[in-house]
């Protein structure tokens, strides 16, 4: 599956352990992330200005993430078609990577629900879907067990020593 994670969805899986984090991290591996770095540049500023991230660790962070997706530039989309013109940067990124899917927490595009032929879901309505081979394509998913579950779970923080915020780097 094609899909494009809404930077709020990789701001929240950099941040906190939970379902974010397990659905970024285990998604590297089965799904074709696709970004612009109009999106990574918006996730630099927001790990430096939301939570003070150092640019380095926010560079390491957005660096990754680049090299586990495909660029693409995004397609203009008119600034009428959101409630938030912001977003247009989101729908043109899918719209050129030919995505299947967006994922986000953003009601802003939650409330489109598709937009040419895209899925725009939560991440928990990721969690426990795949598409299969042979079943007429992209947009057909089928019910399974979330991969997200089959992940180990990370190991207990460790009280007076600072951890990563790059869980899903590990």
């Amino acid at each position: 599956m094609r899909i494009v994670f809404d930077t709020n969805v990789l701001f929240a899986a950099t941040v906190s352990p939970g379902l974010c984090r397990e659905l970024v991290a285990t998604s590297f591996g089965v799904h074709e992330l696709i970004t612009s770095a109009e999106m990574l540049e918006e996730l630099r500023d927001r790990l430096t200005g939301k939570i003070g991230m150092s640019a380095s660790e926010a560079e390491f962070i957005v660096g990754g993430v680049a090299l586990r997706s495909r660029l693409v530039e995004p397609v203009v989309i008119p600034a009428s078609v959101c409630r938030d013109p912001d977003d247009c940067v989101v729908l043109g990124t899918a719209v050129a990577g030919e995505a299947d899917a967006i994922v986000t927490g953003d009601q802003d595009l939650l409330c489109l629900g598709t937009f040419r032929g895209i899925m725009i879901i939560t991440p928990r309505t990721l969690v426990g879907r795949t598409t299969l081979p042979g079943n007429g394509g992209a947009g057909r998913v089928a019910e399974r067990r979330p991969a997200w579950r089959r992940v180990k779970p990370a190991e207990p923080r460790r009280r007076g020593k600072r951890r990563s915020q790059a869980g899903f780097f590990r």
